[in-house]
């Protein structure tokens, strides 16, 4: 109903307080807020803490939320995975799904939000997609 959408952006609008809650705590909330009947979002940490800067909680928390949204509009999947590791002074993170897959012209000029936070965070990416295929996510930031 319009009642509940417009409940759900006020929500989804409002800052999570990294201070009191965990990246992975907020990211597992997420998954389980997102999952539905028609598409189940599973989240797998081996993290059980780690020490990151709130403001950079936030960006990387709005940064899954995105590709977690892009997937659940465009991809047609019936599965999305967030894998969630840290691996020596890296947070390595992967979001994959088992949709329709990304053509490469939107993976080279498309994504541009997606690109900007992860750049901010001093980090890389790579989109693995193939057609009808589903589309993986790898994302590598410093955690400094």
């Amino acid at each position: 109903t319009l009642q509940e959408d417009s409940r759900n952006i006020a929500h989804n609008l409002m800052p999570i307080d990294f201070d009191k809650t965990t990246l992975m705590q907020a990211i597992e909330r997420l998954c389980l807020q997102l999952t539905s009947e028609k598409v189940d979002i599973v989240f797998l940490t081996s993290i059980s803490k780690t020490e990151i800067n709130p403001q950079k909680c936030l960006i990387f928390y709005r940064l899954v939320q995105e590709l977690i949204n892009n997937a659940l509009k465009y991809s047609m999947c019936k599965t999305i995975f967030i894998k969630l590791d840290q691996i020596t002074n890296y947070l390595h993170i992967s979001v994959e799904d088992d949709g329709i897959g990304i053509e490469k012209s939107i993976q080279e000029n498309g994504l541009i939000s997606i690109k900007e936070r992860i750049r901010s965070l001093n980090g890389s990416i790579v989109i693995l997609s193939n057609q009808l295929d589903g589309t993986n996510f790898q994302i590598k930031i410093k955690n400094e």
